[in-house]
């Protein structure tokens, strides 16, 4: 998308989700011969039934099909994990995150198991906007008062405590 242009606000940024679908249909034709290309093509027959090749000219009918199919009972999140058989997911997690999604699978009947692959990203994101959100939770789950580069690396050289909310013991 960025090689064609697209602003970054459609690709990452903080377009809404209606918008950036849009953004991906009119690039959609221009990745023909890429994966990308048939990775989308093959999700919307695979899981919504739809065989019309994503373009600008049908990307709301699109949307609203799909949107209308996900907002039901056998549309939802586990129940697509479930069609296909998935047993394991590994998702890509901030140090810092609490894991609830994860706990609650644990928890669950589900068959398939869920896994965090912690990322380490934050906590090297120094004057990013993100990195005070990241101190607070340091804070809230090591009981260290963070107040300059000291304290913060005693925050993260606990890793019992900043990683307990972690442990996934059944």
């Amino acid at each position: 998308m960025r090689i064609y242009g697209v602003p970054e606000r459609l690709i990452t940024g903080d377009a809404d989700d209606f918008d950036k679908f849009k953004a991906w249909a009119r690039c959609l034709k221009k990745t023909l011969g890429n994966p990308l290309f048939h990775w989308s093509c093959m999700e919307l027959q695979t899981i919504f039934g739809i065989e019309e090749i994503l373009d600008e000219n049908n990307s709301t009918e699109i949307w609203e099909k799909a949107t209308a199919m996900l907002a039901t009972k056998e549309y939802a999140a586990q129940a697509i994990l479930q069609k296909f058989k998935v047993e394991l997911l590994c998702t890509s997690d901030d140090l810092a995150d609490l894991l609830e999604n994860h706990r609650a699978i644990a928890e669950s009947e589900s068959t398939m198991q869920l896994l965090p692959s912690l990322r380490g990203d934050s906590i090297i994101a120094f004057g990013q906007g993100t990195f005070g959100n990241l101190l607070e939770k340091i804070k809230k789950q090591t009981d260290v008062e963070i107040s300059d580069l000291d304290s913060y690396k005693k925050a993260i050289y606990k890793p019992d405590q900043l990683l307990k909310a972690h442990r996934m013991e059944k």
